[in-house]
């Protein structure tokens, strides 16, 4: 009985030391300063890749706003479009009641503006993420369309 409790005892002996050995072997060949620097380089890597992350965020936040913004003006110009158009073709029957303008070139000049409210209605319908840049886009096509009947109805009504 007694061998067996002395084994147990030397048996655990040489387990604590070998362990005692290991620890004062890692700790002369720099072991916890080693592990510190790789958890120290571990930390700043994502640290930066935070940073880097909220730098792109931040950035994608702030083009969101811009491209609202750009949408909110595209909208607006085209409001203002649209009631251009409404007077283009209140000025065309205003010339027709005053049979300032043929029969013809009123139908002709009344079917295009009605092809331009089309447009500026479905330019109003447009989403999208590039839907800021195809509205203006839209909206000089219809600004220059309004000018041609303006000019068009005015080369009309002279005699």
């Amino acid at each position: 009985m007694i061998s067996r409790s002395l084994m147990v005892v030397c048996v655990a002996a040489l387990l604590s030391g070998c362990t005692y050995l290991d620890q004062k072997q890692d700790l002369q060949t720099g072991g916890p300063a080693r592990r510190e620097a790789e958890a120290q380089a571990k930390l700043k890597a994502a640290q930066d890749k935070q940073k880097t992350l909220f730098d792109q965020q931040q950035a994608a936040e702030s083009d969101a706003v811009a491209a609202r913004e750009e949408l909110e003006a595209a909208e607006q110009q085209l409001d203002e479009v649209s009631r251009d158009l409404k007077t283009v073709s209140a000025e065309l029957e205003a010339a027709r009641k005053r049979k300032s303008i043929s029969d013809a070139e009123y139908q002709r000049l009344k079917a295009e503006v009605g092809k331009a409210n089309q447009q500026a209605v479905a330019a109003h319908a447009q989403g999208g993420t590039d839907s800021a840049e195809k509205k203006k886009q839209q909206i000089e096509a219809l600004k220059k369309k309004k000018a041609e009947l303006e000019k068009a109805l005015s080369m009309s009504t002279h005699p």
